[in-house]
């Protein structure tokens, strides 16, 4: 006989991924995550989660919800927009590099390689006599993605 215990955890690990994955358009899923961003009440906030499979009605519970879902999208493209960049940064990733490893190893090395192009970009635009908080974080994004590639 199955232990109780075991069964509800094998439910859990089996249901979790049903119908997430390619269900849901890039654009659905942004403009659902702007909407319960501005959520005030229980019934919008449950609308919405209820749609993603989200027990937790709290904002940020659903919002990384949504951004998992665009992170399954993203693995399986191999163009991507600034939109991609965007929600990626959305995941509020710090700027240590041990913590922002455990984000790059969520995506596909595709985007990861994008996301370095992008942001060498950047920083060859940042002015060298005159540098802003902004452009010390471009920086650190850069060499954070830079060090993660060469290993």
């Amino acid at each position: 006989m199955i232990n109780f215990y075991n069964y509800i955890i094998e439910k859990l690990v089996i249901n979790k991924n049903i119908g997430k994955v390619n269900k849901f358009t890039d654009e659905e899923l942004e403009s659902d995550y702007n909407t319960v961003l501005n959520a005030i009440t229980k019934n919008e906030k449950k609308a919405i989660a209820d749609k993603y499979g989200v027990n937790i009605y709290k904002i940020r519970d659903i919002q990384i919800e949504i951004l998992n879902i665009l992170r399954e999208n993203r693995k399986n493209k191999k163009e991507f927009t600034s939109n991609d960049s965007q929600n990626f940064f959305r995941y509020d990733i710090p700027d240590r590099y041990d913590k922002f490893k455990k984000y790059l190893e969520e995506e596909s090395i595709e985007f990861v390689e994008w996301l370095f192009e992008r942001y060498k970009n950047k920083v060859s635009k940042i002015n060298t006599t005159y540098r802003s908080y902004a452009d010390n974080h471009v920086i650190r994004v850069y060499n954070n993605l830079k060090r993660y590639l060469n290993k």
